[in-house]
């Protein structure tokens, strides 16, 4: 069973997680990740992979494709012909609970989460784009997870579960750990040097590179994520109820309030349209 993608797109091509058969009367012999021309719908090529393959996700960087499979193993394809040109296999359990740390690439890393084989404890490894070679890894403990991870200029922000939720800040180079404050990395925005984070009794700024407070607001929430301009952050909060009714226009470097909105009915959604 093909999981979570099945097709990913970019502005030239259009990559399909599909079974392969020798004809529509056998039975599936194995899956493929084909890549469609954009334009036209053209095959270019086929890659195939053993039946039992659970397929996370599919990135496309640069002129390389990354074939994201569960227990942290990663196929890096040349994007024009399909080639493989490294693979990595971690010694992981092919269980899937990495749900932000499926595959993520970079210009210089791809990072993958496994859970070792040898005991409960999880990882982040941060693989060499260009060879697949590991960089580096950063362990979890027994009784946490993680859940998330974001690239950012020179440091990679993950996130931790254990008894609540905290975010790392990672050396891109190292994995040394800069700093770590509460919060999870499904629920900030990055912004050039800034982090927002939101949970439901205040919304907080912070340094990309030094993770030091920049200011804070008493409202936000965590399932509508701040939106951001070049003066201006956007945040969805409650105010003296169990609802969220407001939006709130702070500026972006200091968090002054410029103005609220309030509605009359609870708020679902916060989006900001693209904008030049």
């Amino acid at each position: 069973m093909v999981e979570d993608v099945q097709m990913q797109a970019t502005d030239s091509a259009v990559y399909v997680i599909k079974e392969n058969r020798r004809s529509k009367f056998e039975a599936p012999t194995g899956k493929g990740l084909s890549r469609l021309d954009a334009d036209t719908g053209k095959p270019r090529w086929n890659y195939a992979l053993d039946s039992s393959a659970v397929v996370n996700n599919v990135v496309s960087s640069g002129d390389t494709v990354y074939l994201c499979l569960s227990g942290a193993v990663v196929h890096a394809l040349d994007a024009a012909t399909g080639q493989r040109r490294w693979k990595f296999n971690q010694d992981s359990s092919p269980s899937n609970v990495f749900n932000g740390v499926t595959a993520i690439a970079t210009r210089e890393s791809v990072y993958v989460g496994g859970i070792s084989k040898k005991g409960p404890a999880s990882a982040l490894y941060a693989l060499d784009a260009a060879t697949g070679q590991r960089r580096w890894s950063y362990p979890s403990t027994a009784d946490s997870v993680i859940n998330g991870a974001l690239p950012v200029g020179d440091i990679v922000l993950v996130g931790k579960s254990d008894d609540g939720n905290t975010v790392l800040a990672l050396d891109a180079a190292t994995g040394k750990r800069h700093w770590s404050t509460p919060g999870s990395v499904g629920d900030l925005t990055v912004a050039e040097d800034m982090v927002y984070l939101t949970d439901f009794d205040r919304s907080r700024a912070l340094d990309a590179a030094t993770g030091k407070e920049r200011w804070r607001f008493p409202a936000g929430d965590p399932n509508l994520d701040p939106q951001v301009t070049d003066r201006t952050v956007y945040l969805a909060g409650a105010l003296k109820s169990k609802e969220t009714r407001h939006v709130y226009a702070l500026g972006r470097s200091d968090g002054r309030k410029r103005w609220t909105y309030r509605a009359t009915a609870e708020i679902e959604t916060l989006w900001l349209p693209s904008h030049p």
